[in-house]
């Protein structure tokens, strides 16, 4: 049984906010005005789309108001979206959201509450960091480097290994929990990104090729994959993996590094030489002249058809 409490949202809000404000006052040195509007609207929660109505976006407002025709802007796919609110929707009051409802357009929301928001690009939006409201040119560049820098500094603390595959995700958090899933693993990582799969991603995978072939891999988690970007991955041999499932991906990329491995197997069977310890059998020898029949007992490793075979002499043995 959960029991939910109706200010629940505005105690978290609450909370969030003094830490963000103690945070912007050592980055903006006291400037107070600029302090009140920088978070207004914060935690860009999910990128979906609605019929009849496009790309929308989920954010909590946390400080202050947001009306219809503000602009806001937000880290996208292909750098920092600027655009202005054509709409704000909210769930009608008392109803359950699991049952498809018509949405109530509001002109102004207020602190605290959920609100989707409708505005142009917001396909190419990144879930998951922050959403500023802006009011004029400055604030828009201001918070264009913000959300820039912090999608730079956020993908940059991911440490991640020289060989390894590559990591795409649509979301930062789902992006770090397929992270922790690969490291848990024991699957390296060379290169993480956020949002759909283009061609760069598919020409710095190529990479490992010249590596290790097995991580010439991407593991796209609930992430498209462009037409051009999937026609340079089969012309250079990069192997693309999408699921919406964690599990999916990891079971996909085991299944074709073992069939790799087969494959391998398979091609060098006859140079590689598997080491075997023998011990005869006297009591199974058939014939001891070419061809030799006897029977072996088998003590370490494996024997298999073309193993070379050798019999150390009484001198060999003594020493």
């Amino acid at each position: 049984m959960i029991v939910c409490y109706p200010h629940a949202v505005a105690v978290a809000s609450t909370i969030l906010t003094m830490v963000l404000a103690a945070s912007m006052q050592i980055n903006i040195d006291g400037d107070f005005t600029r302090l009140t509007v920088c978070f207004c609207c914060y935690c860009h929660h999910q990128v979906k789309a609605i019929t009849g109505m496009g790309t929308t976006i989920d954010v909590i407002l946390i400080n202050g108001s947001i009306n219809e025709g503000d602009t806001v802007v937000m880290a996208g796919t292909e750098g920092p979206i600027v655009t202005p609110i054509r709409g704000l929707l909210m769930p009608q009051p008392m109803k359950e959201l699991r049952v498809k409802n018509q949405y109530e357009h509001h002109k102004t929301v207020k602190a605290a509450q959920g609100v989707k928001i409708i505005a142009k690009d917001m396909e190419k939006a990144l879930a998951g960091l922050p959403l500023y409201v802006a009011h004029d040119n400055d604030e828009k560049e201001y918070y264009k480097e913000e959300v820039a820098a912090v999608l730079k500094d956020t993908l940059e603390s991911i440490k991640v290994q020289e060989r390894g595959v590559f990591v795409q995700a649509s979301t930062l958090g789902s992006l770090e929990a397929l992270l922790e899933f690969l490291r848990t693993s024991e699957i390296p990582y060379a290169g993480i990104s956020i949002g759909p799969v283009h061609k760069k991603d598919i020409m710095k995978a190529s990479v490992m090729l010249e590596h290790d072939s097995q991580y010439a891999v991407i593991l796209a988690f609930d992430v498209k994959v462009e037409r051009e970007a999937q026609e340079l991955a089969d012309t250079l041999g990069v192997k693309i993996f999408t699921a919406d499932i964690i599990y999916h991906l990891f079971d996909a990329f085991i299944k074709y590094r073992d069939e790799l491995k087969r494959k391998r197997q398979e091609e060098f069977k006859h140079i590689a030489v598997f080491p075997c310890k023998l011990r005869v059998l006297p009591q199974f020898i058939f014939n001891s002249r070419d061809p030799i029949v006897m029977g072996v007992s088998v003590e370490a490793g494996f024997i298999k058809e073309g193993t070379p075979v050798c019999v150390p002499s009484k001198e060999v043995r003594s020493a």
